[in-house]
């Protein structure tokens, strides 16, 4: 007789084999669940030979079901709409899954759906993320596939916005500034990077290509996420084009956000 156990349970099942003319037996069986089990062979004996026992263990591990996060794209600009497309492959039982999305500001991820997905069918929702986020996707299996999850990170950039004064005119793209007048130019960022650092860079246009004038470092946004650079023009060349942007570099502790630069804005002096 052969007994079959099962770790963490009190029910047992007995198969009777009998044995081929060299004493040997085979025993296919297949196991209910996944788990630990125990297979007891026993010879009652006889008269002439006593008792036997013999023990295998075999452990059933559950199956891997298909699960998959995809995004519309990885690298975003600021409180851009994400899509995501959440595909399930087969299972026995269960075909729900939860979504989840960590914003890279906060502590901890928050619930998106709960929902199950039909057999070939995919499970479609659309995000807004103003930050950063992870995206996650747990399947708590079932009683034949295993408990899985999956990730999908959206990188998403700041927007940084840009605008001169101290300009008395315009001409087409140019802001026309006066030779020894003051250039303000004024930064935002968003969302609120309150304490960090943006940078100017100016480039000029000469020999047929714009070249690197001058980048200004690390001027601190006020609490409104906003600056301002105020530059003197005495010592530029009138006549000749320039351009600047505001280019925002986040600080090494803040990963909620990716790097972005404004758009050029484009001056000359005369």
């Amino acid at each position: 007789t052969v007994t079959r156990s099962q770790a963490g349970s009190t029910a047992t099942k007995t198969f009777t084999v009998s044995t081929t003319s060299d004493g040997s037996f085979q025993l296919t069986d297949t196991p209910p669940a996944a788990g630990d089990y125990k297979y007891t062979a026993t010879f009652a004996g006889t008269t002439a030979i006593t008792p036997a026992t013999a023990t295998q263990s075999v452990s059933v591990l559950k199956l891997t079901t298909a699960l998959s996060i995809s995004a519309s794209r990885t690298l975003v600009s600021y409180n851009s709409i994400v899509r995501l497309t959440i595909r399930l492959g087969t299972t026995d039982t269960s075909r729900t899954v939860l979504v989840y999305a960590h914003d890279l500001s906060k502590p901890r991820a928050t619930l998106l759906r709960k929902a199950s997905i039909g057999r070939g069918k995919t499970l479609a929702i659309s995000y807004r993320a103003p930050h950063t986020t992870e995206f996650s996707v747990v399947f708590g299996g079932d009683a034949h596939y295993a408990a899985r999850t999956v990730t999908r990170t959206v990188t998403v950039k700041v927007s940084v916005s840009e605008h001169l004064s101290g300009y008395y005119g315009t001409r087409g793209k140019y802001h026309l500034f006066s030779s020894g007048s003051v250039l303000s130019a004024h930064a935002a960022v968003s969302p609120n990077k309150r304490g960090q650092c943006v940078m100017f860079e100016v480039q000029e246009y000469y020999q047929g290509s714009w070249r690197v004038v001058n980048v200004f470092n690390c001027i601190k946004l006020s609490r409104s996420s906003t600056v301002t650079g105020k530059f003197g023009l005495s010592q530029a060349d009138r006549g000749f084009p320039y351009r600047i942007r505001a280019d925002f570099v986040h600080k090494a502790s803040d990963h909620s956000n990716a790097n972005n630069d404004s758009a050029w804005v484009y001056l000359e002096i005369e």
